[in-house]
C-alpha cells in the first residue's frame, strides 16, 4: 500500500492539491478497511518517519510538500498541535474526579 500511496501523493504536490482520506481510500480501493482511514494514516506516518517522504497535512487533507515554505508551515502546525495537547494533558492532570 505504501508504494501506491506514494504514487498517488506524487500527483498531488503542494498544499493547494491536498487530497482527503476518503479520496485516498477510494483511489486505492481500500473501502473495506474501515471508515477512519487508520491504515492510510499509519502508511503516511511510515512514509514520513521511515522513508523520509515529505508529506504535509492541512484541513483539506494530505499532499506532497513542494517547497521549504510548505515544510516550515507543516512543522509550525505540528508544534502548535503538540502544544495544545500538552496543555490539555496538564489541565487533565489537575482535574479532580
Amino acid at each position: 500500500m505504501k508504494s501506491k500511496l506514494f504514487t498517488l501523493l506524487s500527483r498531488h504536490k503542494g498544499k493547494g492539491n491536498a487530497i482527503t482520506i476518503n479520496y485516498i481510500v477510494k483511489a486505492l480501493r481500500l473501502q473495506g478497511m474501515g471508515t477512519t482511514g487508520y491504515p492510510v494514516r499509519m502508511a503516511i506516518k511510515e512514509l514520513i518517519q521511515k522513508d523520509g517522504v515529505p508529506i504535509g497535512s492541512c484541513t483539506k487533507g494530505f499532499y506532497l510538500i513542494e517547497n521549504e515554505m510548505e515544510r516550515l508551515q507543516v512543522i509550525d502546525n505540528l508544534v502548535a498541535r503538540q502544544n495544545g495537547i500538552s496543555s490539555r494533558i496538564r489541565a487533565l492532570r489537575g482535574c479532580k474526579i
